[in-house]
């Protein structure tokens, strides 16, 4: 049994359905609440604009697949495929790179549906579809693809919660961390022979100092366009991007720049001076060496 408005009911009762359409709140841990659509325009439902989107946008098309629902304590999933393109956002950030990021990790996704009598009259309200908690996604430059997964998915941990691994299982930059981005983020300037893939700039910090960190363009052709870093060399400042950009940035537009980490404890201690904070066992032997 689904709730439902007593208008809604009655336009179902009556064998209506005419165009069927969803709604698609996304709450996370940390940061805006988000509304998306499958419909080919903004709908406004209770008072919430939930946004279309498509090429020329900053939002994804969702795509609802397949809803697998459980009595008892099993687990039920919905499956949302979000087509992404080229310039769907979630709070500022690309959604592929946010995903890839576990931005949205812990976030509420909520799920109704509406049907319209007439295209864009959402008049009779929506109907409750499916809640659940962000599951794992599989992430492409344009596509994202997750389960969403209910309530009963938070049950679901490893015990203890903590495991013996020598990679830190802190979030860099998190509260667990403590480390500061914004102290450790840089400003810089782009310099000649750049391409969408290698940028050189004015930047001189040791041997892949920003990988696994991103720059953000502020200025020129790419201004707010960010891309994670794959690799970086003091030679000219080369930052080698994860995917490209739409062309290549000129010689002095401007970006701001933060690094990376690989969990390891030397970067922890060399790069961060972090060690006090590093939440791993680093010194676990192999388990060939622990006999």
């Amino acid at each position: 049994m689904r709730a439902a408005g007593a208008g809604l009911i009655a336009y179902l009762g009556a064998g209506e359905l005419g165009t069927v359409r969803h709604l698609i709140t996304v709450t996370p841990l940390v940061g805006s609440v988000v509304r998306w659509t499958d419909h080919t325009s903004d709908l406004v439902v209770g008072g919430y604009t939930f946004r279309a989107g498509g090429e020329g946008t900053t939002y994804p098309i969702p795509i609802i697949g397949t809803r697998d629902e459980k009595a008892g304590t099993e687990i039920g999933r919905l499956t949302l495929t979000l087509m992404c393109g080229s310039a769907a956002l979630f709070n500022g950030v690309l959604l592929p790179l946010a995903v890839v990021r576990k931005t949205l990790e812990g976030a509420v996704v909520k799920v109704e549906r509406v049907y319209m009598p007439t295209v864009g009259d959402v008049s009779l309200g929506a109907m409750h579809l499916f809640e659940g908690l962000w599951g794992e996604p599989s992430v492409s430059e344009s596509v994202v693809e997750v389960d969403i997964e209910s309530g009963l998915a938070a049950l679901n941990v490893d015990l203890p919660r903590h495991i013996f691994q020598p990679g830190c299982s802190n979030m860099l930059y998190d509260a667990q961390c403590a480390v500061s981005k914004a102290g450790l983020t840089v400003t810089g300037t782009v310099g000649s022979s750049s391409t969408t893939t290698a940028v050189t700039s004015n930047r001189a910090e040791a041997a892949d100092y920003f990988r696994l960190g991103a720059v953000t363009f502020t200025s020129g052709a790419c201004s707010g366009e960010t891309r994670a870093v794959r690799a970086y060399t003091p030679t000219a400042g080369t930052f080698t991007m994860d995917r490209p950009l739409p062309v290549a940035p000129s010689n002095g537009d401007t970006f701001t720049a933060y690094p990376g980490c690989d969990r390891q404890y030397a970067t922890c201690g060399t790069k961060f001076s972090n060690t006090a904070r590093f939440r791993a066992e680093p010194f676990v032997p192999r388990n060939e060496a622990a006999l």
